[in-house]
């Protein structure tokens, strides 16, 4: 089993969040319907129709937020559980924040291991997912629960772990650390299918074959033991919480 090295989750804080103030948000709006199903109060329709979009608006889009949120934590937590069954000369860590250039990058997962290190980006998806590894946006296609269909823009995942497997590799070599990174993006719904174009980079949507991925891949350099020391406290010192 793979070693394993959790940090606070900052998706997991801001899921909380926006919870608690759809929470917030809604109760004032109960309180008020309540009030006026008890008493014989009186206002102008439009008094109504303004406070119930002052509380009712806020608290379903914070809710919608704290559900999009929720179901990233679920894919980065059975993405952290597959890559656990890695043997146990591997590391694996979460929430990782890099600053690069003045960027700064929250990386989902890093995987260390003797044959390299990894980013993982996790997507929690269901639908079909459309796009081209050159295209800034990615389109998600779903059918909802009473048979609509839907659709939304996404960002192009590969660009995401481009640049974070950029910004990763650079500051390990600030620090004497030279090693390759890989970037691989994991579609970790069980209900996803992709049509993706051009595509020449690890796209993965099983747990087994990102674990295969990883244990296969055959390096320019495997790591010694020293490398993988300083680059396992590196990657520590960055780790949110």
């Amino acid at each position: 089993m793979a070693q394993i090295h959790k940090g606070k989750s900052a998706l997991r804080q801001s899921a909380r969040q926006n919870l608690i103030y759809s929470i917030l948000c809604f109760v004032p709006l109960v309180l008020y319907l309540m009030a006026f199903a008890l008493v014989p109060l009186r206002f102008d329709s439009l008094w109504h129709l303004v406070f119930i979009v002052l509380c009712g608006w806020p608290s379903a889009y914070l809710y919608h937020q704290y559900t999009i949120k929720k179901r990233g934590i679920e894919g980065e937590e059975n993405t952290f559980k597959a890559l656990a069954k890695l043997p146990d000369n591997y590391h694996i860590f979460n929430n990782v924040q890099i600053e690069h250039q003045g960027y700064s990058h929250e990386l989902d997962i890093i995987v260390l291991g003797p044959n390299g290190v990894f980013v993982v980006e996790v997507k929690n998806l269901n639908g079909s997912i459309s796009g081209n590894i050159l295209d800034s946006r990615w389109i998600q296609h779903k059918i909802g629960r009473k048979g609509g269909e839907y659709r939304q823009d996404i960002r192009n995942p590969v660009k995401q772990v481009k640049g974070q497997v950029h910004s990763l590799a650079k500051s390990l070599q600030a620090t004497g650390i030279d090693v390759w990174v890989d970037g691989i993006v994991f579609f970790s719904h069980p209900k996803v299918t992709l049509r993706v174009r051009n595509q020449g980079y690890p796209i993965i949507t099983s747990a087994t074959a990102l674990n295969n991925l990883i244990k296969r891949n055959n390096p320019r350099k495997r790591l010694g033991s020293q490398v993988i020391k300083q680059a396992t406290g590196y990657i520590l010192s960055k780790q949110v919480g």
